[in-house]
């Protein structure tokens, strides 16, 4: 009996005394930090894991800065392995690295030191990705270099953007300029899950392709402003592959110009009326308030050219179209 009160009244002594020794922390630095210290005291090494070292030797200021700075050290640890935990590897040779994105913060952990639109803070980056990503459904590979990782000014990271809806991808460089596969044979090696290049229509450079029917140069119009003939060995522009196929169809065929900014931008896209009258209405849904003054759209039949409805900085000047002027009625 007597050892068991000795045993109890040791463990009330020490109850106590650690009691006794949480006030002098309160007292030295503030019940806040005083409970921070007690709950990250394990990360750090002696002495300064021991509250005395603090109390007899130190201001409070400086436990103060020691708890913040690694709580700051934590919380940017658990940012970095969020980001990377959006970014799943799936292919990779002695050269690069692919990685398919999946989350805006993955974006910008993968995407940093480059100039893509979904990566950056200052320019509505959030934004752009969900409208891309979260509303289009464009899905996102990224390539890194092995060699040049994270190096400035070159391209040792490029993205891989695939449009599932419209069968189509297009390639970005570290500076955001568009670039043919060509350029990038590697991708193709790579073997990457869910890519097949083979059944997706590429985006073209200007300069680059000419069209098969008048010789011209092919330009980049939103990815659908050309079709292709004999596994992408020829390039048609939209309208002369009406003409040379199907020049029937032409009465019914319209074209659509618009620049939108961060939303579209198409030179020539010609599509029949009902599929183009579809694109327009699924474009609309990407507008915001803010793009109010910077909207131009012409749509009109392609043979004869007739106006459907014409917008210029956002002010509608011609309409012969209701549905598509009250996709437009808050401008």
């Amino acid at each position: 009996m007597n050892n068991d009160f000795l045993k109890l009244y040791e463990e009330l002594s020490i109850l106590n005394e650690a009691k006794a020794d949480t006030q002098k922390l309160i007292d030295f630095v503030g019940s806040e930090y005083a409970d921070k210290f007690l709950a990250i005291k394990h990360r750090l090494k002696s002495p300064e894991n021991d509250l005395y070292y603090w109390i007899k030797n130190k201001e409070p200021e400086e436990l103060i800065s020691t708890i913040d700075n690694l709580e700051s050290t934590s919380t940017n640890k658990e940012i970095r392995d969020e980001s990377k935990a959006g970014g799943i590897l799936v292919a990779e040779n002695e050269d690069w690295k692919v990685y398919h994105i999946t989350t805006y913060e993955a974006s910008q952990y993968y995407g940093r030191d480059t100039k893509w639109c979904i990566t950056g803070v200052d320019n509505n980056g959030d934004a752009q990705w969900k409208d891309f990503h979260d509303k289009r459904g464009v899905e996102f590979y990224f390539f890194i270099s092995k060699q040049n990782y994270n190096t400035r000014g070159t391209n040792s990271k490029y993205a891989l953007a695939v449009w599932p809806k419209k069968k189509a991808y297009e390639i970005y460089d570290q500076q955001d300029n568009i670039v043919n596969l060509q350029k990038v044979p590697f991708m193709k090696k790579l073997n990457i899950p869910g890519v097949e290049f083979s059944s997706l229509k590429p985006f073209v450079v200007p300069g680059e392709v000419r069209c098969e029917y008048c010789g011209n140069d092919i330009y980049i119009c939103d990815g659908d402003s050309y079709k292709t003939e004999d596994n992408d060995t020829k390039y048609y522009h939209e309208l002369c592959y009406y003409k040379k196929y199907k020049p029937e169809a032409l009465k019914d065929l319209t074209r659509l110009y618009a620049r939108i900014p961060g939303v579209a931008r198409v030179d020539e896209l010609y599509k029949p009326y009902a599929e183009a009258l579809e694109y327009i209405k699924e474009l609309a849904t990407h507008i915001q308030p803010w793009h109010k003054d910077s909207i131009y759209l012409n749509w009109s039949f392609a043979d004869p050219r007739k106006p459907i409805i014409s917008i210029f900085q956002g002010k509608i000047e011609y309409s012969d179209n209701k549905e598509v002027e009250n996709l437009f009625k808050f401008i």
